[in-house]
């Protein structure tokens, strides 16, 4: 008897062959690859007439085996070639990234962005090539990634959750693409619920650097009105938006009736769509009239060891506690610790009267134009290649719009 098979787990490996009249154990040496198919045989006596073979692993049996074909011949016949390839068809593209990852031996790890409990932002790099992993938990969620661990150019080939993807309903829309990106780029994440992001960077091969795209983001934008009257339970927040980019975009909304945080949900519009329209899910759960307050939930990411309250100005040479003041919130310029005036408007200098202002030269941690005298450190201005510099931000037009909060009185109707 012989079998087609694979085996490339380290040890002694073995099956247990039974029929009719005997058992025995049939030994696989080990492949070099799980894809790497070898034959071994064994004799059996078999007598006239039918018989049942079964090959089978027991508790005494050792390493696995993936077993392709099973053919039983005259003694001294070779193993027949099996009608169909041992991989049958071509592998889904979306599983690429796991064949390519290195299972061990790691030359360097960094943790780009994290939060226990919610999401992790993980690279590893292993000789020229870096690999980097994103997930989230039970919140949809949008993440800006800094690619400063980078140096020079490479190729991103990137594995994300697809624009109809579902955590529960549709777990196969994986997008893939290739890109150029290096230390400058910011790639932006949009994940669904307990979705992620995986990206393998590799040094460009002949005229790779030139013929592909350089990585270009989501430009996305949305609006939304809530209804005035609805029926108990029933979805009121209906969104409009555009992307103008060419990436799945990501916003973060948060419903807020009577000031408590109702929901939290993640609208993604696909690359190019500039008709979108869809609803939220949430809805009121009782009668009544309420309060009901929409508005972007712009993630403020503090700096790991540092907790949010008042903001403490650091002295000269030295960067300030990144906490934005008070009365700040989600349609404010506030981001990565400084306290900003947007891009391009006028900043009122340190000396200027009353009626004058200047527009700045300076930026303050490497961010947007700052009045110089609120932060310990003042830099000049650097430009981007495509995206976020090392701790910046998106040139102007490059980052989703921010959602001005809608405000509204919603009645609903009791059972």
């Amino acid at each position: 008897m012989h079998v087609r098979y694979s085996r490339e787990t380290p040890g002694e490996g073995s099956l247990t062959l039974e029929t009719d009249e005997t058992t025995t154990t049939m030994g696989f040496p080990t492949t070099e690859r799980w894809d790497t198919w070898e034959s071994t045989s064994e004799t059996v006596t078999l007598p006239a007439g039918e018989s049942t073979v079964t090959l089978r692993q027991t508790p005494e049996d050792g390493g696995g085996a993936y077993l392709d074909a099973v053919a039983i011949t005259d003694p001294g016949d070779p193993m027949p070639d099996p009608p169909e390839s041992p991989i049958r068809e071509p592998a889904d593209p979306a599983f690429q990234f796991v064949e390519d990852v290195p299972a061990a031996g790691w030359d360097d790890t960094v943790v780009v962005d994290a939060e226990i409990g919610e999401y992790t932002v993980t690279a590893r790099r292993k000789g020229e090539e870096w690999f980097l992993g994103a997930m989230t938990g039970d919140t949809g969620r949008a993440l800006e990634i800094p690619l400063s661990f980078l140096d020079g150019e490479y190729v991103a080939e990137m594995y994300s959750d697809g624009p109809d993807a579902e955590w529960d309903t549709n777990l196969t829309d994986v997008t893939v693409e290739e890109v150029i990106v290096d230390e400058s780029t910011t790639l932006s994440a949009s994940m669904v619920t307990s979705g992620g992001m995986a990206v393998r960077f590799r040094p460009p091969e002949d005229g790779e650097a030139d013929s592909l795209p350089a990585y270009e983001g989501p430009n996305q934008s949305v609006s939304v009105s809530l209804s005035s009257a609805v029926g108990f339970g029933e979805p009121f927040v209906s969104v409009t938006g555009e992307n103008t980019g060419s990436t799945v975009g990501g916003t973060l909304l948060e419903v807020v009736v009577d000031g408590e945080v109702s929901a939290t949900e993640l609208v993604r519009i696909p690359a190019g769509e500039s008709d979108y329209s869809g609803m939220l899910s949430a809805s009121i759960g009782g009668g009544g009239e309420y309060d009901v307050v929409v508005r972007g939930a712009t993630a403020r990411r503090w700096r790991r060891g540092r907790s949010p309250s008042a903001p403490t100005p650091g002295p000269a040479g030295r960067r300030p506690n990144p906490i934005p003041p008070a009365g700040s919130g989600p349609d404010s310029p506030v981001s990565r610790g400084c306290w900003a005036s947007p891009a391009g408007r006028p900043t009122r200098s340190a000396d200027a009267s009353p009626r004058r202002t200047a527009r700045t030269d300076t930026v303050c941690c490497s961010c947007l134009p700052v009045r110089p005298h609120e932060c310990g450190r003042s830099i000049p201005k650097r430009p981007t290649r495509n995206s976020m510099g090392r701790g910046g931000h998106a040139p102007p037009g490059r980052k989703a719009k921010d959602l001005t909060e809608r405000r509204a009185q919603v009645r609903t109707n009791g059972f």
